[in-house]
């Protein structure tokens, strides 16, 4: 949840509940407060709770990398990936994969 925003802060506002990443090089993302920039933010739908929230933002980092950018997916033709226990990668790459149908 955004408690305060910096000078010029666009995109967000105070109270808005927000899910998304920190950067490696700040950490503290365990702490009660933590500085992140808006841009790595993104809206948190109402109907999801945070510890949900929570849990989405580095599986589907993950699987955005491995597809787009390592795998250099453009279309969907077909993806194959590893089923790992919490199979959140792997809904995260089918989910993203499947987008592609269209976006394109």
């Amino acid at each position: 949840m955004v408690t305060a925003l910096s000078y010029g802060t666009t995109g967000l506002s105070v109270g808005q509940r927000v899910f998304g990443l920190s950067d490696s090089y700040r950490g503290g993302t365990l702490a009660e407060y933590v500085a992140v920039e808006a841009r790595n933010l993104a809206p948190l739908p109402g109907d999801v709770d945070f510890t949900v929230g929570a849990s989405v933002a580095m599986p589907g980092l993950t699987a955005w990398q491995g597809l787009f950018e390592h795998g250099r997916l453009k279309q969907y033709r077909g993806i194959a990936t590893r089923y790992d226990k919490t199979a959140r990668n792997f809904l995260a790459a089918l989910h993203l994969a499947a987008a592609t149908i269209w976006l394109n």
